[in-house]
């Protein structure tokens, strides 16, 4: 893989814990809505016998629906998963520093220089390095589609 690939790999990374944090508060609602009960029809009109079940109806697409966000809160998480194993695999915790603060923490180069205490030039060698490493990395290691 390349740099760049590499780069929009760990770019993903902020995305995906938003959106695993999104799927996580609607499958939290979804059950909150699937314990509330239903509220009755209040049509003033005489209901006239049906066999049909509206709770389960309601339940069976609440259950369909949160398997569904299940799925890609699993997709989600295992996207973090193999990002946070491919910075493992860096051996120098400077490194794996800056690939957090830019790509994890989402820091501007500015906020990364300041809190490593590096100037600009150290910075983007040091960033040059690890890309090259990852990709090296990300070719050897088997990831689960």
């Amino acid at each position: 893989m390349n740099k760049q690939a590499i780069k929009a790999k760990l770019y993903r990374y902020i995305d995906l814990t938003h959106e695993r944090d999104q799927i996580a508060e609607q499958i939290r609602r979804l059950e909150a809505i699937a314990y509330t009960p239903g509220a009755p029809a209040k049509s003033g009109l005489p209901r006239k016998a049906a066999v049909s079940d509206p709770t389960g109806d309601r339940a069976s697409r609440l259950i369909n629906l949160r398997e569904d966000y299940a799925a890609k809160l699993d997709q989600a998480v295992q996207a973090i998963t193999e990002i946070e194993q491919l910075i493992g695999t860096l051996s120098d915790p400077v490194e794996r520093r800056l690939i957090r603060c830019r790509y994890i923490e989402g820091k501007t180069w500015e906020q990364v220089c300041i809190e490593m205490n590096y100037s600009w030039r150290q910075v983007h060698r040091i960033h040059g390095r690890v890309l090259e490493k990852l990709a090296r990395a990300d070719d050897g290691i088997e990831w689960h589609s």
